[in-house]
């Protein structure tokens, strides 16, 4: 294997189009665990981790075959899989620790290094973020958001919060980073839209403002 074009073409789209599918299968299938009223990862996410686990495993294998017969495209390529999804492995397992309870009043998030509660008239501002919304509490220090994971779990009350509080007008933001949409009305309909709940804001469309 002494073509450099395995390692720099196609080992990157290997790894998107692996990313690709399992992102896809997971926003179809994944749904998280239910314990009286206690959500956790579901089993497709412990399914995807196992998975993952796998590949490393494999990929790590493969390397060390490249090492003994002395194939150094081979064990760069493999060495470079073995490194992401060890990465990914290990960045999943930090996340799949938690656990989530909603009413009609508050949430209340546990993780591995905290537990925070918070009732949804103290939310001033949230913030998109890759499989999570981020949320702003004004009664807790230092403002640093609080990340909730709407993939692993699926926080619609709070959701559905946020989604009544922005046609409020209570994230209404005049700065030119908002100009075009200063109520962010057409923002979170996008973003719950593209993260497959468009449920929540389908009685809502045609109050978006023109």
């Amino acid at each position: 294997m002494e073509n450099p074009t395995f390692t720099f073409i196609f080992l990157p789209l290997l790894i998107l189009m692996i990313y690709w599918v399992t992102n896809t299968i997971r926003n179809k299938l994944a749904k998280p665990n239910h314990t009286k009223n206690v959500q956790t990862p579901g089993k497709f996410d412990h399914f995807l981790l196992k998975l993952l686990t796998f590949i490393a495993i494999l990929s790590a294998i493969f390397m060390i075959i490249g090492l003994f017969i002395r194939e150094t495209e081979m064990t760069i390529a493999f060495l470079v899989l073995t490194l992401v999804f060890l990465g990914i492995v290990w960045f999943l397992k930090s996340k799949y620790d938690i656990s989530y309870q909603e009413d009609s009043e508050s949430f209340l998030l546990k993780t591995k290094k905290k537990e925070v509660q918070v009732f949804y008239k103290d939310i001033i501002d949230w913030q998109p973020g890759f499989n999570e919304i981020k949320i702003l509490d004004e009664t807790k220090p230092n403002n640093e958001y609080i990340r909730v994971n709407i993939a692993m779990l699926s926080p619609k009350i709070l959701l559905r919060k946020i989604v009544e509080m922005t046609f409020e007008g209570k994230f209404y933001r005049a700065e030119d980073d908002y100009s075009e949409d200063p109520t962010r009305q057409y923002e979170i309909v996008n973003f719950l839209t593209s993260n497959n709940y468009g449920d929540l804001v389908e009685d809502y469309m045609d109050q978006i403002e023109k």
